[in-house]
């Protein structure tokens, strides 16, 4: 059972555990059995601390570190089933988020030769948060789980796709599992609905961090949460694995990223959705391509700015989907001009408001954001300084998403303005 800390709340429990039956399977055989620990250095369960889990495989041990925690603590560290439920083997700490706050605890998990800090790459390393849930009893009792799991680029992902209980998706490498409905579902429940999977071949290190949203207005609450280090299955999955994708890679030169990618001869693929996230956000598509004919195919971002993600997402023709590996391109912004335009939702006139550390002659172009095609331009010339422009051609586009870029030869800069309809 979790350890559900809530007076006021004791009431609801045995309606909630009747309502929301879990789906039945067994456990896997775990990879990793995270049992026996000891601590190394710092306080008990306090950040910073360091623990060492023995034998976790035959000639591995697990160094795992509390690296962080927000609006949270860790009330113990790797609670046993005997003491609340759950499953010796998995990777079991009860973290205490503080009421009506978003808390989280972060814990960086390392695989050495036993007995020794020497790093171990594993050929592969599977790990499934179980029991992601939460209450939502009324306005003041609520709460909503959530857990990630980052093991660094490439890092593939399973869940069930049928699924209303859980939202899934990868924020830059990781991914990250969270709680939608606030269903409680009894002990630490193997129901697909609650639980996904995460996976990656050749690795030593991962991050996990575990944590709720606590809108509880009058406790601060103890959840008992669960990574158990194994694939599981799903009845309605996405594939672990590309196999049509032979090579995806990208380059970046003055803001504009280009993604290049081969597939297979005799793939079985339609076409290709490109999607993209900045820094933590989740992705979105930004282009498609259609890839019915041909094997080498290639994109174009004009708006490559800050840490860039891109994926591909791989659609057959019977509709099933799976995803490549994610890119990360870096663009550094230290020293480059500012730019802005204001309003950014246009319904007729914008400005455009440059401070350049350069002068000389420069473009502005307006961009189809879902196709790349340049549908403005105007020719500018800057000084060094505050510089104020009209942008170009706004009454002749029609409502939708657009990227503005400035080219002053030196550098490209771009920004994301919305056309209201009119």
């Amino acid at each position: 059972m979790k350890n559900i800390n809530k007076s006021k709340a004791l009431f609801f429990l045995s309606f909630i555990f009747s309502a929301f039956v879990a789906v039945s399977q067994s456990a896997p055989a775990p990879t990793f059995s995270f049992t026996n620990y000891i601590k190394l250095s710092g306080a008990t369960n306090a950040v910073g601390s360091v623990y060492r889990f023995t034998s976790v495989k035959t000639g591995v041990d697990a160094i795992v570190t509390i690296s962080s925690a927000v609006n949270a603590s860790v009330a113990d560290l790797d609670r046993p089933q005997a003491g609340g439920g759950g499953y010796d083997a998995a990777f079991q700490p009860n973290i205490t988020i503080t009421k009506m706050t978003n808390g989280y605890v972060e814990f960086n998990i390392d695989f050495v030769v036993a007995g020794t800090l020497t790093p171990l790459t594993q050929s592969h390393i599977a790990v499934t948060p179980l029991d992601v849930d939460g209450y939502d009893y009324s306005s003041a009792l609520k709460l909503f789980e959530y857990h990630q799991i980052d093991m660094g680029a490439n890092t593939q992902m399973n869940y069930y796709q049928s699924g209303i209980d859980m939202d899934v998706k990868y924020f830059g490498n990781a991914v990250r599992g969270t709680n939608l409905k606030g269903n409680e579902y009894g002990g630490i429940s193997l129901s697909e609905n609650v639980r996904f999977t995460v996976y990656k071949t050749a690795v030593s290190n991962l991050k996990v961090r575990s944590g709720a949203n606590n809108s509880d207005q009058f406790n601060n609450v103890t959840r008992q949460m669960s990574f158990y280090f194994a694939l599981f299955n799903y009845s309605n999955p996405i594939p672990l694995a590309v196999n049509d994708l032979s090579a995806f890679s990208g380059t970046e030169t003055k803001g504009t990223a280009q993604l290049n990618w081969q597939l297979v001869k005799g793939h079985n693929l339609s076409n290709i959705e490109v999607e993209k996230s900045i820094g933590v956000e989740a992705f979105k598509k930004i282009g498609q391509v259609n890839v019915s004919e041909g094997n080498d195919f290639s994109f174009v971002d004009i708006a490559c700015n800050g840490d860039s993600y891109y994926r591909l997402k791989l659609i057959e023709p019977s509709g099933r989907i799976s995803y490549s590996k994610v890119l990360k391109i870096i663009i550094e912004t230290s020293s480059i001009s500012s730019f802005s335009v204001y309003p950014t939702v246009i319904s007729d006139q914008a400005t455009v408001l440059v401070k350049s550390i350069f002068s000389g002659k420069s473009t502005l172009q307006i961009a189809d954001m879902t196709t790349g095609r340049v549908v403005s331009r105007l020719d500018v010339v800057v000084q060094k300084g505050v510089n104020l422009f009209n942008l170009p051609q706004i009454s002749g586009l029609k409502s939708g998403n657009y990227i503005v870029v400035y080219n002053s030869g030196n550098e490209k800069l771009t920004t994301r303005i919305i056309v209201a309809g009119r």
